[in-house]
């Protein structure tokens, strides 16, 4: 997810600065360097708030996954019964 914040903020950053050199009437070495810096820059930003949002979205959904883990163990886990039958023999025998 960082690496797509970074291109995207870069790129956006970077056609920015062109435009803002072209409409200023700036030269050309002037525009481009300014522009590849906001690119650096605004890609750098774009990493860091893409890992941020990458491991807040990752450690709720491992919450949720857990929460859910425990529910469903917590519901079989009180059943008296346990099923210890292997089903692999009809699997085998409907490839056969």
């Amino acid at each position: 997810m960082g690496k797509h914040y970074a291109g995207i903020l870069g790129i956006i950053a970077f056609l920015l600065a062109l435009l803002r050199g072209i409409l200023a009437g700036s030269r050309v070495e002037t525009t481009l360097v300014v522009a590849c810096a906001c690119m650096f820059i605004f890609s750098l930003i774009g990493l860091i708030v893409g890992n941020i949002a990458y491991s807040t979205v990752n450690g709720s959904m491992e919450k949720v996954f857990e929460k859910e883990l425990a529910a469903l163990g917590g519901s079989r886990g009180s059943s008296d019964t346990v099923d210890n039958t292997d089903d692999t023999s009809e699997v085998e025998e409907s490839m056969v």
